[in-house]
């Protein structure tokens, strides 16, 4: 049986100053009772695979590691440029599975882990799109 681990983050709701973050002054938030679930099983018999799924998104998408990384690598770069103004004026996220493979890679790499076994994320929101309850974040 495959190994799970899950976790739950609360959506969020800015009270005050919502605006005023992107100037970095501050803001006061609070939690909402509507959650994302993550789980992350490990898959013995899948080495060397991530695949990903989304409740909202069918079907889900499979990529090898090494494919994970190097298109993480190719959205930090496309970040890089944006941040120096010298990108184009496309996004630099295209997909949810765009961002679900720099985050993995990227908290994969902050815990020092390597995948040995295959991945399959799967993400649940039950936090409503476009209400400015964090869903995007």
């Amino acid at each position: 049986m495959p190994h799970k681990t899950e976790a739950i983050a609360p959506g969020k709701v800015i009270l005050s100053g919502e605006h005023a973050v992107v100037y970095g002054q501050p803001a006061l938030a609070a939690a909402i009772d509507r959650q994302v679930h993550t789980t992350v099983y490990d898959l013995p018999d899948q080495s060397n695979t991530v695949s990903f799924s989304l409740h909202d998104h069918k079907p889900h998408k499979t990529y090898s590691w090494e494919c994970v990384q190097q298109n993480s690598q190719k959205i930090w770069h496309k970040h890089r440029l944006y941040r120096q103004s010298k990108g184009d004026n496309n996004p630099v996220i295209r997909h949810p599975f765009e961002l679900l493979q720099v985050i993995l890679v990227h908290t994969l790499q902050r815990l020092n882990l390597s995948p040995s076994l295959g991945i399959h994320l799967r993400v649940q929101s039950h936090i409503p799109i476009g209400c400015g309850l964090g869903s995007s974040a």
